[in-house]
């Protein structure tokens, strides 16, 4: 005996989107006192709303406009030019700063050294 069932099956893990699943189902009788049964499932078939246009309604755009979207991008593009160069500079100053100090401490260090070196060749030892 085999039975044959055909049914659309609705997705329960995304409820969104709804899925339409061919699910063929056969069962035959075994001797031995079971049944079998084979469920072959087909491709998922999802079903997408129509989307709403995006220019219904909308007025043509002219040049001048066009013209004026560009302008204002350029102008944003050299402003974030001109932060960045503004960034950069303030980095290379701190560098430069830091760079001084270091030299000024390495040369007051060289120095003191030099200064107890002195003192202690000076000293004669007892």
């Amino acid at each position: 005996m085999d039975i044959n069932v055909v049914s659309g099956m609705k997705s329960s893990v995304d409820t969104e989107i709804p899925m339409d699943i061919d699910l063929n189902v056969s069962a035959s009788e075994e001797s031995k006192g079971g049944i079998k049964y084979e469920v072959l499932i087909g491709d998922p078939k999802v079903v997408t709303p129509l989307r709403a246009s995006t220019n219904s309604g909308a007025r043509p755009v002219s040049a001048e406009e066009i013209q004026l979207k560009i302008n204002a991008a350029t102008e944003r593009r050299h402003s974030f030019e001109a932060e960045r160069l503004a960034a950069l500079s303030e980095k290379l100053r701190r560098i430069e700063e830091a760079a001084k100090k270091r030299v000024e401490i390495t040369t007051s260090t060289k120095e003191n050294l030099e200064q107890k070196i002195e003192t202690r060749v000076k000293i004669p030892n007892f």
